[in-house]
């Protein structure tokens, strides 16, 4: 039976801060945090969810055995050993889990040691992203891969928005509805801002600001500074002045 714990005491007595609320946002990945008997301190709601516990305290003092198969609870306790034991993190670790209806589902997690601010290795934590509620979450985006790729080879030349909608079989107010809900912005302000991404990195290079202007796709200098210092708040000029004063790369599109 598994030893009772209070998550609070936990985090002040190892002297850790409490995990970020962050962690529940999380619509695709597990956080979890496990002291060093390899006992459950922390999940997210995510977690607690996929392996059916209504509250934090139902799961805290549990153990991989207690809500995984043998095979893999024993597998994963190991490995958590060999991270708390070594310090060193450990990226990418593929894993079936069992999900809510038994059928095994892909995960990639990554841990690394939870080390306190003595740098003492107190438990161990992790992110384990269940692959297919990924595809899920990135599925509303999936009808645009092509569009958005399309734009991306071609944004130096003219590009018809109706072209793009007629390629989705959408008429072009449905294009333009459906592509900002997704991307938060319209066809145009998406080509805008690739356009100005290219020349972020041919003024970077470098290259004179005209012959930027005319590869990223802009008709002439003039409107292309214009369009410019709308999305960087700086002109192309004052952009590349930057650079050789801070050195520093400023690549923030509005």
């Amino acid at each position: 039976m598994a030893n009772k714990i209070d998550m609070l005491s936990f985090y002040q007595q190892n002297q850790l801060d409490k995990p970020s609320q962050l962690f529940d946002t999380l619509s695709d990945c597990f956080y979890f945090a496990k002291n060093l008997k390899g006992q459950f301190v922390y999940a997210n709601q995510l977690f607690l969810e996929h392996f059916q516990f209504n509250h934090m305290t139902e799961l805290l003092g549990k153990t991989d055995l207690d809500i995984l198969p043998k095979s893999i609870g024993e597998k994963i306790q190991k490995d958590d050993q060999h991270i708390m034991q070594t310090g060193q993190a450990v990226a990418n670790i593929v894993e079936l889990i069992p999900g809510n209806s038994s059928k095994m589902r892909w995960h990639v997690t990554t841990k690394s040691p939870l080390i306190n601010r003595h740098g003492d290795t107190v438990g161990i934590e992790g992110i384990t992203r269940d692959l297919s509620l990924a595809d899920k979450q990135l599925e509303p985006y999936s009808q645009f891969k092509e569009t958005v790729g399309y734009i991306q080879q071609n944004f130096s030349n003219n590009i018809d928005i109706g072209a793009l909608a007629e390629q989705l079989h959408m008429s072009i107010s449905t294009f333009e509805r459906q592509f900002k809900a997704r991307f938060a912005c319209s066809p145009s302000q998406f080509i805008k801002k690739t356009r100005i991404a290219a020349a972020c990195k041919l003024l970077r290079e470098g290259q004179n600001i005209s012959k930027t202007a005319i590869q990223c796709g802009f008709c002439d200098q003039s409107y292309f500074t214009k369009e410019f210092k709308s999305l960087m708040g700086l002109t192309p000029r004052q952009f590349q002045k930057s650079l050789e004063v801070t050195g520093h790369k400023i690549d923030f599109i509005k």
